[in-house]
């Protein structure tokens, strides 16, 4: 039995984030705020993984490795310099909260989405519940 692609990536993505917390050599970025950077690659890969199929299924070229590495620096940095700056433990709030605020940035970019879309993500993901 074959999973719809929803399903796939979905699973893809909770398989390699638990993969790489799993396996997790303490890349944690101790600052003002512990932040995780491996916490970034589930979400990035599975939607890299979903973007490349849908293009190729439309006869598009799929994504290249540079861009899906460029997510993944551009989700860390966020990360790290939210991390760097505040302490979000001190209010009760996890660092997990810097993933997802990194993470829709960089997911709302590899879907396409243009500078207004990307603030939208990224602004949904201070207000939606942990």
């Amino acid at each position: 039995m074959s999973l719809p692609a929803v399903t796939a990536s979905v699973k893809a993505a909770f398989d390699i984030a638990c993969m790489v917390r799993w396996l997790d050599l303490s890349d944690a970025w101790i600052s003002v705020q512990t932040t995780h950077p491996s916490d970034d690659v589930g979400a990035i890969l599975a939607t890299a993984d979903y973007v490349s199929r849908t293009r190729a299924a439309a006869g598009k070229p799929p994504l290249k490795m540079a861009m899906v590495l460029d997510a993944m620096v551009r989700a860390h940095e966020v990360q790290g310099a939210l991390g760097a700056e505040m302490s979000f433990n001190e209010h009760g709030i996890d660092n997990v909260f810097l993933t997802k605020i990194a993470c829709a940035a960089v997911v709302a970019k590899l879907l396409g989405g243009g500078r207004d879309e990307i603030l939208a993500a990224t602004s949904l993901a201070f207000f939606e519940p942990s």
